[in-house]
Order: C-alpha cells, then structure tokens, then sequence
C-alpha cells in the first residue's frame, strides 16, 4: 500500500524525534557517568549549578538515606551477620543508588555542568576511561598507550616516595616516648622530616606528571584535544561565582 505524503512527513517526524530521545538519553548517560556529585557539596558549586533550595533539601534527605544505610550495615558487621566484603559490596550499592537519586534532582543542563566542572578537576585522568576514549574517538592503541604510560609512572612515583618515606617512619616507630610532650616533639619531628623529603623528590613527580602531558599531547590529534577540550567546557572559577 502507498503511503500519502501526510504519512510520510509524518514518520520522518517521528524517527527524527527518536533520534534526539536518544542522542538526549546518551548525553544523559555520559554526563552521568564522569559527574562526580561529591563537589555538589561545595557552596561555589551549588553556586554555579544554581541549586534551588528544594533540590538542596531533597539532596540532603538523599544524604541522610545513606547515612542511614551505612549505620545498618555497619551495625550488621558488628553483629557478625554481614562480612566486610559483602559489607563494602553493600555500601557500594547503596552509593550508585545515592548518585542515581542524586542525579535525578539535577536539571540536563546542571547535570552537563557539574560533569564539566569534574572533568576539569580530574585533568588528564578520564583519557584513560574507554567511555571518554570512545566519546571523542580514540583508537585501542592510543588508549593502551595511555594507560600503560600512566601506570609505568604510578609505579615510579609509589617507588620513589616509599623510598623517602618509609626509612622516617620506621626511624620513628622504633622510638619510644616516656611522655606526651617528648612523643608530640617526636611528631612534629617526624613530620618536619617526610615534609622535607616530600620536597626533595617533588622535581621528580613533576618530570614525570610533564612527560605524560606530553606524551598526550603527540598521542592525541588535534581533533581529539580539541573534542576533549570542549567537553569540561567553560573554566569554573570559585571565585568568580557569586553565593
């Protein structure tokens, strides 16, 4: 049977509206992914979100739904009824479900931001996601790459800074104070020493944190930065936001 034109237009409009359901639905999904709903405590941010004072109230009631989730969990271990892997895989649970009833407070256009915002935060880091990888068009190679440059470099850095703590704060572990006052000293000793040491090796971490920068910078192509560029949008400055 042959459709009239009236029919035709008709499912044309209905195939594009599903189209923008989906790509609507997709783009939820990304940004609900990468946003980190922790910030949302932060006063700038609820600032710059503009958080109404109902969604700020509905939060809270979200917040201390898992507060009190935690409590029975917890009270569960104690009673050796749960044990603490199920405990964590419990909480872990209870904590998707918090950033779902979270998430579904935030307007798209607040969700988008706060995603923003945490990409900004998080720097060079969600490059190694495949979901960010995929979103601005990575290949399997540049991803590996990446990654195992990143975690070359965690491993370096552990390296170093188990090396220049550890000696301290064995030294002073095998110390036995006689009193509060000499055992303050001690601390404050001891923390005078790792910040000391934390300084020495500083230049160090920062070659290395560079060196991934750069190797990012060849790695990607300009497409791909800039895609990645627009996705944390506009600079958030705390400062610039008004309470």
């Amino acid at each position: 049977m042959l459709r009239t034109a009236v029919q035709v237009k008709k499912l044309v409009t209905i195939a594009a509206l599903l189209a923008v359901a989906s790509a609507v639905r997709a783009a939820d999904e990304f940004d609900s992914y990468f946003a980190d709903i922790s910030i949302l405590q932060l006063k700038p941010i609820q600032a710059e979100l503009k958080i109404t004072e109902t969604q700020r109230a509905n939060m809270n009631k979200h917040a201390d739904w898992l507060n009190a989730q935690g409590k029975a969990i917890d009270a569960n271990v104690k009673a050796g009824k749960l044990t603490s892997d199920n405990a964590n895989k419990q909480m872990a649970v209870s904590l998707a479900s918090l950033k779902k009833k979270i998430i579904g407070e935030l307007t798209a256009a607040q969700l988008k931001r706060l995603r923003e915002i945490t990409l900004q935060r998080d720097g060079l880091l969600p490059l190694m996601d495949p979901k960010m990888a995929d979103k601005i068009g990575m290949t399997k190679a540049q991803l590996t790459k990446l990654r195992d440059a990143y975690v070359a470099n965690d491993k370096k850095a552990k390296g170093l800074q188990e090396a220049a703590y550890k000696p301290i704060f064995e030294k002073y572990a095998a110390m036995k104070p006689k009193s509060k006052e000499e055992e303050t000293k001690l601390v404050e000793q001891r923390n005078k020493e790792l910040e000391a040491a934390r300084i020495k090796i500083q230049p160090q971490l920062e070659a290395m944190g560079k060196s991934y920068i750069d190797l990012a910078d060849v790695t990607l192509t300009k497409g791909q930065k800039d895609s990645f560029l627009a996705l944390k949008g506009k600079p958030f400055d705390p400062k610039t936001v008004s309470n």
